[in-house]
């Protein structure tokens, strides 16, 4: 059992690191004119930093409301007026927690194992994040969230999202590859006090340099949620839903489909507000998204679970 635990120090070490983060270097932004310059770690999967450029001479606007609906219709009126051009530069930490786990302790981690699942490897490759970092371009139409017009606390955006990077991760190993991706997205995030959620829709392609990678096209789709003024049993509150379809394009076939859910607590600590939970779901592996070497040992129609731990703040 403690050769089992020693797989996990690395991880370990990355969440004792996380909670002791002091909370006012979880979220940053500031403006630089009509700009604003902002850097995210509000999730253990990512870390984001980036620079909202204005098109115009005016700010990027913000929006009196924070219903659903309400930004949904303006962003629809406005998706042929873009006004918002991003940058942004992604780190995906527990990734790179599981790919350090194997290379750092590769005989504690082939233990991690109950039945043929590998715990580390369900934990920390999410079917979002297979690579240690991107650097994605953004182009659309964006409001933003002020809370007391101070703060920025939430955007809503709609356009055509371009990454690159130049590293795959399968079964917690690097493989060089530079891979491009293309996406159509509607996104709203925002957070507060007493709820907190995030929607995105979307679809898009990834080509990959690396042949032995296929290049695919998919539709995704997330909603999370949470509400601290409300009881975490509900269905709805305190909740989240992703689903995912992928898609090759030669031969066209269904390469794999995913869904997750999960629930979580949220509490509040010396004012500030905190949400834990457990996120399970399965992919369902159709066809092959491999071939030569990272293909071999794929079996046809097989079910590999997920596991996400949630912690956010």
């Amino acid at each position: 059992m403690p050769r089992f635990l020693a797989s996990f120090a690395p991880l370990c070490a990355f969440f004792f690191l996380y909670a002791r983060l002091p909370c006012e270097a979880v979220s940053f932004d500031t403006s630089l004119g009509p700009n604003e310059l902002y850097a995210e770690f509000e999730d253990p999967y990512y870390f984001s930093a980036g620079l909202y450029c204005s098109l115009s001479k005016n700010p990027i606007p913000t929006l009196d409301t924070i219903s659903e609906l309400v930004v949904y219709r303006h962003l629809r009126k406005n998706l042929l007026k873009p006004n918002c051009f991003l940058v942004e530069l992604g780190v995906y930490p527990l990734p790179l927690g599981g790919v350090a786990a194997k290379a750092w302790t590769p005989a504690q981690y082939r233990r991690a194992r109950i039945g043929d699942v590998n715990v580390i490897r369900t934990i920390t490759e999410s079917m979002d994040f297979k690579e240690p970092w991107s650097l994605s371009i953004f182009f659309g139409h964006m409001v933003f969230f002020k809370k007391d017009n101070v703060k920025v606390n939430g955007h809503g955006n709609i356009g055509l999202l371009c990454t690159y990077g130049n590293y795959h991760i399968k079964d917690n190993s690097l493989y060089p590859d530079n891979w491009g991706e293309f996406e159509l997205k509607v996104k709203l995030d925002k957070s507060g006090n007493d709820r907190q959620y995030a929607t995105s829709y979307r679809v898009g392609s990834r080509i990959h340099d690396n042949k032995e990678i296929k290049d695919f096209f998919y539709l995704g789709l997330t909603r999370d949620r949470t509400d601290f003024i409300e009881p975490c049993f509900s269905l709805i509150r305190n909740a989240n839903l992703q689903l995912r379809g992928d898609c090759s394009f030669q031969p066209l076939k269904v390469l794999s489909l995913s869904v997750e859910a999960g629930k979580k607590r949220p509490f509040r600590w010396k004012k500030t507000t905190y949400a834990f939970g457990l996120s399970l779901g399965v992919t369902w592996n159709v066809n092959n998204a491999y071939s030569g070497k990272l293909g071999e040992g794929f079996k046809p129609n097989g079910i590999v679970p997920i596991i996400r731990p949630m912690l956010k703040f």
